[in-house]
């Protein structure tokens, strides 16, 4: 009789206990496999890692965000080959759809959340899956725009030479438009209200990233 109270002891306390056990072993391959595979999760920190570096940057809130809709509608793994955009459900698929395009001899090709030219900028990056991690790509794209803002001045000029294309107001407007601030958030106070006689020799300041042939991210891209 104790024999038994002890067998049917051990069983409880093993069916009290397994499912402890395999939570333990189940959950961080679930929570791993979600990250890998879940694009909306990868939408949602760019989102955050854009938040970050509009402060960091010091650039009008959702400005940042805005370049990305009209950039790639904040697909991190966008990618424009040959004038066609195509969008990726992980980041392996982009990193070899790119490998293969650049086999092919595919010169322009814009990758990540905010679209950056491999051509023009690829060697900033230390591999193509750098350059399309969501924190790299934006956090390039976010210093070059703040770049643009120091050298003209204004958030509306540095948008129009963050693209570089021939349709540089085109582009500037649609910005804008899903922007949706005042636009007078886009003169800082220091260059709106300051009046000053022209000097003789007119300086422009050095902008310290130095990209390849283009000013902007892209440099020839039209939207």
């Amino acid at each position: 009789m104790i024999k038994r109270m002890i067998t049917v002891g051990l069983l409880s306390l093993t069916a009290l206990t397994l499912p402890f056990s395999l939570k333990a072993n189940v959950l961080p391959k679930i929570k791993k496999s979600s990250k890998e595979n879940t694009n909306s999760h990868e939408v949602t920190d760019c989102q955050a890692i854009i938040k970050h570096f509009e402060n960091e940057y010091r650039i009008p809130k959702n400005l940042l965000a805005a370049v990305a809709t009209v950039e790639s509608r904040n697909k991190p793994w966008s990618v424009n080959a040959r004038g066609r955009s195509h969008v990726f459900p992980t980041k392996n698929e982009a990193v070899s759809f790119i490998e293969k395009q650049k086999l092919r001899g595919t010169k322009n090709i814009y990758v990540g959340c905010m679209q950056i030219c491999l051509k023009s900028h690829g060697k900033r990056f230390q591999t193509i899956d750098h350059a399309l991690t969501p924190y790299n790509n934006i956090r390039y794209a976010a210093k070059l725009l703040r770049s643009l803002f120091d050298r003209f001045g204004s958030w509306e000029s540095a948008l129009m030479h963050y693209n570089a294309s021939s349709r540089k107001v085109s582009y500037k407007n649609r910005v804008l438009a899903i922007w949706g601030g005042d636009k007078a958030d886009l003169v800082p106070t220091s260059f709106a209200n300051q009046v000053q006689a022209p000097e003789q020799t007119p300086r422009t300041p050095h902008i310290k990233i130095g990209f390849g042939p283009g000013m902007g991210i892209h440099s020839h891209k039209a939207h």
